[in-house]
C-alpha cells in the first residue's frame, strides 16, 4: 500500500511543479500589450508639447493661445485615455494568462490524484483478492479435513453394521449398536465443530474484509483531501500572483499619468510664455 510519506512526497512534488507553471506566465503576459510610448496618441501628444516649446518665444494672439491650449488638452486626454486602456488591456492579459496557468496546474494536480486513486484501487483489489483466496484455501482445507474424518467414521459404522447383521446373539448385536451410536455421536460432534469453525473462519474473513475496505476508504479520503489542499494552495497563489501583477501595472500607470501631467504642464508653460502679438 502507498505510504503516507510517499503520497505526501508525490503531492509536494506535484504542487511544486504546478506552482512553476502558475508563476511563469505572469512575466510574459504584459509584453503582449504595447507600451504607451509606442502608441500614436502618446507620440502625437509629445510632438505637440515639443512644438509648443519651439514656439514659446514667438508672439501669439490670445485666440491662438486658446487654440494651442485646447489642442494640448485634447492630445493630453487622448494619451491619458490610452494609458488607461493599456492598463485595462494588460490587466486582462495577466488575468487570462494566470487563469490559464491555474487551470493547467490544477489539471496536473487532478491527474496526479486520478493516478494515485487508480493505484490505491488496484492495491485494494489485490488485497481483497488475496484475503478472499486465503480464506477460501483455509475453508477448503477445513472442509477436506472434516470430510475425511467423517468419511472414516462412516466406514467404521458401515463395518459395524455388517458385523451386527452377522452377529448371532442379541447381546452381541446390542454391543455393536452401542459402538455404532458412539460413532454416530462423533459424526454429529464433528459436523457441529465444522459449522463452528467454518463460521469462525468466515467471521475472521469478514472482519479482515471490513478492515481492508475501511483502510481503502481512509486512503482515498486522505489523497483527495491532500489534492484539494494542493488545489486550494494553487488558487491562493494565483490570487497573490494576480494581485501582485495588477499592483505593478497600477504603479506603472501612476508613473505614466504623472509623466503625462508633467508634459502637459510644460506645454502650458510654453504657451503662457509666448509674448502677445
Amino acid at each position: 500500500m502507498t505510504s503516507l510519506r510517499n503520497r505526501s512526497t508525490i503531492t509536494a512534488l506535484a504542487l511544486a511543479a504546478a506552482a512553476v507553471l502558475l508563476l511563469a506566465p505572469a512575466a510574459t503576459a504584459a509584453p503582449n500589450v504595447p507600451t504607451l510610448a509606442s502608441t500614436p496618441q502618446y507620440k502625437a501628444f509629445v510632438q505637440y508639447v515639443a512644438k509648443m516649446r519651439s514656439l514659446q518665444g514667438k508672439p501669439a494672439t490670445a485666440a491662438r493661445k486658446a487654440t494651442y491650449e485646447s489642442k494640448l488638452s485634447a492630445k493630453h486626454q487622448a494619451a491619458v485615455n490610452k494609458a488607461n486602456a493599456l492598463f485595462q488591456r494588460a490587466k486582462a492579459a495577466v488575468k487570462a494568462e494566470t487563469r490559464r496557468s491555474l487551470k493547467e496546474a490544477t489539471e496536473q494536480v487532478r491527474q496526479g490524484e486520478a493516478a494515485e486513486l487508480a493505484e490505491l484501487r488496484q492495491e485494494y483489489v489485490d488485497r481483497l483478492d488475496a484475503a478472499t483466496a486465503s480464506a477460501q484455501r483455509k475453508l477448503d482445507l477445513l472442509v477436506d479435513r472434516f470430510n475425511a474424518r467423517q468419511a472414516a467414521i462412516q466406514r467404521q459404522i458401515a463395518e459395524l453394521r455388517v458385523k451386527k447383521a452377522k452377529a448371532k446373539s442379541l447381546a452381541r448385536k446390542d454391543q455393536i449398536q452401542a459402538q455404532i451410536n458412539v460413532l454416530v455421536e462423533q459424526i454429529a460432534n464433528s459436523r457441529r465443530q465444522e459449522r463452528e469453525q467454518t463460521a469462525a473462519l468466515k467471521a475472521r474473513y469478514a472482519k479482515q474484509k471490513r478492515a481492508i475496505v475501511a483502510g481503502h476508504k481512509a486512503d482515498v479520503t486522505e489523497v483527495r483531501e491532500e489534492r484539494q489542499e494542493a488545489v486550494d494552495n494553487l488558487r491562493a497563489r494565483w490570487n497573490r500572483t494576480y494581485n501582485r501583477e495588477v499592483e505593478t501595472l497600477q504603479e506603472k500607470r501612476v508613473r505614466q499619468l504623472a509623466q503625462l501631467e508633467a508634459k502637459l504642464n510644460a506645454g502650458r508653460a510654453a504657451i503662457a510664455s509666448m509674448p502677445a502679438a
